[in-house]
């Protein structure tokens, strides 16, 4: 007898799971389909078996034997954390000149342009202003970059590749 792709009508039935419209398909489906009966049949079998099934008592020795087990493995305190180090934000100070630096010479080059002869009408100078607007282009092309590097640099966090033909 070959197998039914739809099964699920079996299991539907026989654990009384879905809607009443689902069952009333998947009762359906079983009167029309064998393969599906003799599932459901093999199911109710199986369920009969479990719950036939005897309780069966652990070992008496089990509970003394993994508790020994347990206290005999010498448990590792985590190590302590590694102490903040303030010089990696002191470095960050020359990295925030540059940015403001950049957003003041951006700034100074939409203010030129913005009342220059040709200038057409920008609304996002117009509204913020050159400094904001500065400020919000380094800021998008930051992120630019970053979804730029961010593969390479998650690739790299995950340690050396091995492959079949390196040598460990």
């Amino acid at each position: 007898m070959t197998e039914c792709r739809h099964r699920g009508a079996a299991l539907a039935l026989h654990f009384a799971e879905g809607d009443a419209a689902t069952l009333a398909a998947a009762k359906s489906h079983l009167a029309s389909c064998a393969a599906c009966r003799a599932y459901r049949e093999e199911l109710g079998g199986l369920q009969a078996s479990l719950e036939a099934w005897a309780d069966e008592p652990p070992p008496p020795a089990l509970r003394e034997r993994a508790l020994a087990r347990a206290l005999a493995t010498a448990r590792q305190a985590p190590a302590p954390a590694a102490p903040h180090d303030g010089l990696a934000l002191f470095l960050l100070v020359p990295v925030m000149a540059a940015l403001v630096a950049a957003t003041m010479l951006v700034a100074a080059q939409l203010e030129a342009w913005l009342y220059s002869p040709g200038y057409g009408g920008l609304v996002l100078l117009d509204v913020l202003g050159p400094t904001a607007s500065a400020a919000l282009l380094l800021l998008a092309l930051g992120g630019l970059a970053t979804l730029a590097l961010a593969p390479a640099l998650f690739l790299e966090s995950r340690g050396p590749r091995r492959t079949l033909g390196a040598h460990a």
